[in-house]
This record gives C-alpha cells, sequence and structure tokens, in this order.
C-alpha cells in the first residue's frame, strides 16, 4: 500500500522563520524603546540594590509637577526625608503635605523603641525649625499619623493633586525613602490616582489635630 507523505519547501520552512524572527525583532524593539521611555519620563523605573539616582529623580519630579502641590505619604518618613524632597519644589507657595507615621516598627527601624510618639514628633520639629533652611513663599505641613489618630497604612507615594486643567498624578514608591537607592524597589505611576488622592485627603482630616502636628510654615 502506497502512503502519501507531505512534503514543504524548505524554502517556505525558511522564509516562515524570518518572518516569525522579524516579528520577534520588531517587538523586542518596540518593547526596548517603551521601556526607555517610561525611564525616562519617570513613569516606570527599577532601582537596583546601591543604585544612586532614586532621591534626585524624586526631585525632578517634583520641580517638574509641583504647579498645583505635593503630597507625600510614607509611615516612615521623617523631616530628613522631607528636606530631601518637598523643599526642592519650585512653585511658591502651593500646598505641600506630609503623612508619616509612629509605630513599632518606625520606632524599632530609627532606634526609638521605648521613646513615646509626642517626643519623636518632637524631634522631627526641632530638624525642620532649624533657622538656616530657606522657608521663603514655603507652605508645608506635617502630620504623623500614630496610636489612636487616623489609621496604619503601608504603601508610600509621591501625590500630585489635580487641577481644573490637569488630573491629579500619583506615583508608587515602591519603598521608604528613608531607604531609597539602597534596596531593589520600583518606581511607578498609578493608573487610577484619584482614590489614592482621596485616601490621602481622608487620613489627612483624621490627623487635623495638635497631637498629630509636627511642623507647619507658615504657622
Amino acid at each position: 500500500k502506497i502512503q502519501k507523505v507531505d512534503v514543504s519547501s524548505s524554502d517556505k520552512r525558511a522564509k516562515g522563520k524570518t518572518n516569525t524572527s522579524y516579528t520577534t525583532y520588531i517587538n523586542n524593539n518596540l518593547y526596548d524603546a517603551e521601556k526607555k521611555f517610561l525611564e525616562k519620563s519617570l513613569s516606570f523605573k527599577q532601582y537596583k540594590k546601591g543604585l544612586s539616582g532614586g532621591i534626585e529623580d524624586l526631585q525632578k519630579l517634583i520641580q517638574q509637577k509641583d504647579e498645583n502641590g505635593v503630597y507625600i505619604w510614607d509611615p516612615f518618613l521623617s523631616s530628613i526625608d522631607i528636606l530631601k524632597t518637598l523643599f526642592y519644589s519650585k512653585s511658591a507657595g502651593v500646598p505641600l503635605k506630609a503623612i508619616g507615621s509612629i509605630n513599632d516598627t518606625v520606632k524599632s527601624v530609627y532606634n526609638k523603641k521605648g521613646t513615646d510618639a509626642a517626643d519623636i514628633i518632637a524631634e522631627y520639629n526641632v530638624v525642620l525649625e532649624n533657622p538656616k533652611h530657606n522657608n521663603h513663599l514655603l507652605n508645608l505641613e506635617f502630620r504623623i499619623q500614630h496610636t489612636n489618630f487616623g489609621w496604619a497604612f503601608h504603601d508610600r507615594f509621591l501625590i500630585f493633586p489635580s487641577s481644573k486643567l490637569r488630573r491629579s498624578q500619583v506615583y508608587s514608591l515602591g519603598t521608604s525613602i528613608n531607604s531609597y537607592g539602597n534596596n531593589h524597589h520600583i518606581l511607578q505611576e498609578v493608573s487610577h490616582p484619584q482614590p489614592v488622592v482621596d485616601a490621602f485627603n481622608e487620613l489627612w482630616e483624621k490627623l487635623n489635630h495638635p497631637d498629630c502636628l509636627v511642623w507647619k510654615h507658615p504657622k
């Protein structure tokens, strides 16, 4: 019995491989181009351990997008972190807001076990009260979540609130500002920013209490 065997041309097989390889090549190039664009615009950037430039990138974002204000939401936020970030805003008088936290984990990181929240807040205040700082046209307030005020939080965000002509923008920091460049983390723009802004504002109002205020300028 004769059995039929289908035979394909070597030219056709080669042509198919070439087309597939070319498509893969194009897709890889598009991916690389998109990745470079995202990194350049800081919409998505990966920082490997020991890679410098993380804080500088945050400063760059703040200077580029601060026209409606800048908010920072970070449980480990300290006055030193604020000096490295919000003080780089170039737009005069825009609202600069910061929320940090004091709990057992934060105390452990900063070697403050057994220290009352009020004493830590006082230490933060001293740093920002330094008369050598240039506070000209500065509009900044730093509040701390602790004990029964507000609620505990974990995520870290850099927030640029909206205006009538511009939607809000929010960046997930990936790690706390105090460790930027020291650990692996990813800076990434959030796809749906307004719910994050709303959550920040809600907690901000909950912390509107003298015991949560670290520093405010103008007073």
